[in-house]
């Protein structure tokens, strides 16, 4: 995907406010929400069109959302069971709850004048609740309810508080999946940490104040400032309550480039470790082909079974209930679908499909640059030992735990990794492959989140 400069992120930007957004008309062929299904508060938002752009109709972020091939993938992937996919489904198109974490130069009297107004809705069950684990909250309105807030009321209060907290840095606005990976991690004061793919850099101010002066460090390496204003490569397919302009973007090739370089990122952040140290790898993902795929072969490059040389790690679960409220195990099967979603068993019989059938009726050869896209390591493992090991991996679906969609897997380097794992992504300096550097390295751009804490030796 070619990386979007900054002035055409801005242009993008004025458009969503324009409403002039593909992702904001109609398809053809889309029916318009019935008036019964359409919630109070959307009527409010969809009696605003006005004469001259009729596409206000369709706002950012709120609206409802036409039908696409993504729900026909995820449906037939079976990313949730069958009973919950009109709720997962719904989920996907409401807009996020507002959450956020204090940091460490929040003042007691600066956090009690806020959390007067957050404990008594807490109380009253409405829906916000604390966030111990990263010391935040979690709010039951949104942000475009936030902003409508009538002057005078709790709700108004609490958007004042939150722009001065946010405008002096003693708070941060953060989604409850985001802040996962360092909760998972577990980082303590003396660590040594690793941030692969740090940018925007929530997550990397996250760990910083784990440290909190115990004599630790943060590396964060990224490949290019213009990554602060769009991740590359990523699918973000998970992230639709927040730019619903994936359902337009998406289609079945994007999984399928950015797993090599996934794999690959996975693989050197591995070599890096220490024995001892953990490896949490997170996307903001649905599809399983960059998530529990990219674990699975990255287990099997480290020696695979129960006795391998990295190992997922079980608890982050817990983790993951206590921060988010709700999570799902990770896949241990999926079925692997082509550009027409048909489904094939592995990539001999998905390369001996050499025709399908064509919508004007006959049928065409299957292009050669789609075949090229699948590797093996796409597919389930067999091994029941790799299966297992990935149900110990976390999902957070949006209608369970209302956040956007995640996935984060925690993995300990047990002992030294024999063998090659392939040539390192970019390094200056000597160093074979799979090892580390003799001098300088230099990790390549990539959209997923991978942090690696470097344990001291054991005594």
């Amino acid at each position: 995907m070619p990386r979007r400069s900054r002035s055409k992120s801005l242009v993008r930007s004025r458009k969503r406010k324009a409403g002039d957004l593909a992702s904001q008309r109609l398809d053809d062929g889309d029916e318009e929400p019935l008036a019964s299904e359409t919630s109070g508060a959307d009527k409010t938002r969809l009696g605003r069109a006005s004469s001259s752009n009729p596409n206000a109709l369709w706002p950012d972020c709120d609206a409802w959302r036409p039908k696409s091939m993504f729900d026909v993938y995820y449906r037939l992937t079976a990313v949730v069971p069958r009973e919950e996919w009109p709720a997962f489904s719904d989920s996907l198109r409401r807009p996020l709850p507002i959450t956020f974490r204090f940091t460490r130069d929040a003042a007691d009297d600066f956090r009690a004048e806020g959390e007067r107004v957050l404990s008594r809705w807490a109380a009253e069950g409405l829906g916000t609740r604390r966030l111990g684990l990263v010391e935040g909250w979690q709010l039951h309105m949104d942000k475009h309810q936030l902003r409508e807030a009538v002057p005078g009321s709790d709700a108004a209060s609490v958007r004042e508080w939150l722009i001065r907290g946010t405008e002096s840095g003693l708070l941060v606005r953060q989604e409850v999946a985001s802040m996962l990976p360092a909760a998972t991690l577990g980082v303590l004061p003396h660590h040594r940490v690793l941030d692969m793919c740090a940018a925007p850099g929530s997550k990397t101010t996250q760990l910083v104040e784990r440290l909190d002066g115990g004599g630790g460090v943060v590396v964060a390496n990224d490949f290019s400032a213009l990554r602060c204003f769009t991740l590359v490569p990523c699918t973000g397919d998970g992230t639709t309550r927040k730019h619903p302009e994936v359902f337009h973007r998406w289609e079945v090739a994007l999984a399928l480039r950015q797993h090599p370089l996934q794999l690959q990122i996975a693989m050197r952040g591995c070599a890096l470790l220490e024995v001892g140290g953990l490896l949490c790898y997170s996307t903001c993902s649905l599809n399983p082909i960059e998530n529990e795929a990219v674990v699975a072969a990255l287990l099997h490059k480290c020696g695979g079974g129960r006795r391998g040389a990295v190992e997922v790690e079980s608890g982050a679960d817990a983790v993951a209930a206590e921060l988010a409220g709700g999570c799902a195990p990770g896949m241990s099967t999926w079925p692997l679908l082509d550009f027409r979603l048909a489904r094939h068993r592995d990539l001999a019989s998905l390369r001996a499909s050499a025709r399908f059938a064509s919508p004007s009726g006959g049928s065409a050869d299957v292009p050669v640059r789609e075949k090229r896209l699948y590797r093996a390591s796409m597919w389930p493992p067999t091994a029941p030992s790799l299966a297992a090991q990935l149900r110990r991996c976390v999902r957070l679906l949006p209608h369970r735990s209302d956040s956007g969609g995640f996935f984060v897997a925690l993995l300990r380097k047990a002992r030294p990794i024999s063998g090659n794992l392939g040539p390192p992504i970019c390094t200056d300096g000597a160093g074979g492959p799979g090892e580390a550097p003799a001098n300088r390295l230099r990790v390549v751009h990539a959209g997923r989140r991978l942090l690696a804490a470097e344990l001291p030796p054991r005594e």
